[in-house]
């Protein structure tokens, strides 16, 4: 914990100097899914229950340089530490407090109690405060015209310039030349910024870099245009006032609501399909067909000359044609009708049930208490 009483991370390993044996450094994890370590000192550190409690702010342990100390403490890695701690020896004159440089440290796994060490190392006020307090023994006015690399080594570009914090005077961002032949510059903090050979290396990746806010370079920095760039690297602007919640002794009461919404989703498919039935089809047609009929007429003064032509007592014969009509059946498509789809829509009511959670306040008192 920090000395807020703010969660700072897990402690992951610890570091032993190898000429007192005794711990010095410990390892924590830091940032999401703990994927980010620092080393912080636990001179002065403070005991509470199981966790640790150390003399620095949170913002301020992010802040610390990140070293490769997988198996220990270099003694120049120990000093990098100790200047940004500001870790000074307390027997040491008052007059150019100089930061101790430490010695070597050994990497142990953490056991299940860290022993807090007796120290003579006194810290150097104000030990709390932000980077800007921190940086002032750095000359970042050096590091104009060299490289500056990512937090995975990857160059980004040249730097530019230095914009000082108008309030302390101290370092607080560089500009870093991008795009095509440097045509651009991108501003970048310093925090958390280590020497890398002859390159700054950034606590940031590349791409954060490139993809930071559009500031012109014009030499300074309007509130506004710094607040953006603070929002934007996740950093806390120390400019801004504090602002400072009143004290509310209210109990809230919350209860669930329900929420119904409608989705729609396929309840079936239509499709028109044309098939050929067959029946049978019934008519009564009227034929018409000739039949024979005799028929006889008396012999009479208009007939009797037609009646006597021939011969008087003879045989013969006369053929009649009869005729009749048959039916003559044959078939010829005729359209009927048009047939499509089409839909309504219907509204229908439909109850849905739930349970639903809420919240009761009751006063739990030894004595009556008056509502």
């Amino acid at each position: 914990m920090d000395r807020r009483g703010d969660k700072i991370g897990k402690i992951a390993a610890v570091y032993v100097e190898e000429v007192t044996n005794q711990t010095a450094w410990v390892l924590v994890h830091t940032g999401v899914f703990g994927i980010r370590e620092r080393i912080v000192p636990i001179v002065h550190a403070v005991r509470h229950g199981d966790d640790v409690s150390v003399p620095f702010e949170k913002a301020f342990v992010l802040d610390a340089p990140s070293v490769n100390a997988e198996i220990g403490l270099t003694e120049g890695e120990a000093a990098l530490l100790g200047t940004f701690y500001r870790l000074v020896d307390s027997d040491a004159a008052s007059d150019g407090d100089a930061p101790v440089m430490r010695g070597r440290a050994k990497r142990c796994e953490p056991p299940l109690r860290i022993s807090l060490p007796e120290t003579s190392v006194r810290l150097l006020e104000p030990y709390c405060k932000s980077r800007k307090e921190v940086m002032t023994k750095l000359d970042y006015d050096a590091w104009i015209g060299h490289q500056a690399i990512d937090i995975d080594g990857q160059k980004i570009g040249k730097i530019a310039a230095l914009y000082n914090d108008d309030q302390t005077g101290q370092p607080e961002w560089v500009t870093i030349t991008t795009g095509l032949f440097g045509s651009k510059e991108t501003f970048a903090p310093i925090a958390g910024a280590r020497a890398a050979g002859d390159d700054l290396q950034l606590a940031y990746s590349k791409d954060e870099v490139k993809g930071a806010p559009k500031v012109d370079p014009d030499g300074h920095l309007e509130p506004s245009e710094e607040g953006e760039l603070y929002r934007y690297y996740g950093l806390e602007d120390e400019a801004a006032p504090a602002q400072t919640e009143a004290r509310d002794d209210a109990m809230t009461r919350s209860e669930e609501e329900l929420s119904i919404a409608k989705q729609k989703k396929e309840a079936g498919r239509v499709r028109l399909v044309k098939r050929v039935v067959t029946e049978d089809v019934n008519v009564t047609v009227p034929v018409q067909h000739e039949e024979m009929r005799l028929e006889r007429e008396d012999i009479t003064d208009a007939n009797r000359a037609k009646a006597m032509d021939g011969a008087e007592i003879s045989e013969g014969e006369h053929e009649m044609v009869l005729n009749a009509e048959e039916v003559v059946v044959s078939k010829r498509v005729v359209p009927q009708e048009r047939v499509r789809l089409a839909k309504d829509t219907v509204t229908e009511d439909k109850k849905v049930s739930e349970t639903v959670r809420k919240e009761q306040i009751d006063i739990d008192a030894d004595k009556p208490v008056k509502q």
